[in-house]
């Protein structure tokens, strides 16, 4: 039989996630007016990055560019 002692762990740990997933929907929800905000390329492109990595808790990003004319990757 379950008792009201062994249901506070999961709810702590789901507050936990909720926490989380709440953090993650603030940063996606900012990033088009982050996006808006720069003008410089190179600082746009780190905006970019930095919301997904921030979101998935990563280390790091990356971003491929393609030319639309040609479909060929852009060297940086």
């Amino acid at each position: 039989m379950s008792t009201h002692k062994d249901a506070l762990p999961y709810t702590r740990s789901r507050l936990v996630q909720l926490e989380q997933r709440i953090n993650q929907l603030e940063t996606c929800s900012k990033a088009p007016s982050l996006i808006n905000s720069k003008l410089n390329l190179s600082n746009l492109l780190d905006t970019i990055m930095n919301v997904p990595k921030k979101v998935m808790n990563a280390d790091a990003c990356s971003l491929l560019i393609v030319d639309e004319a040609t479909c060929v990757p852009q060297s940086s």
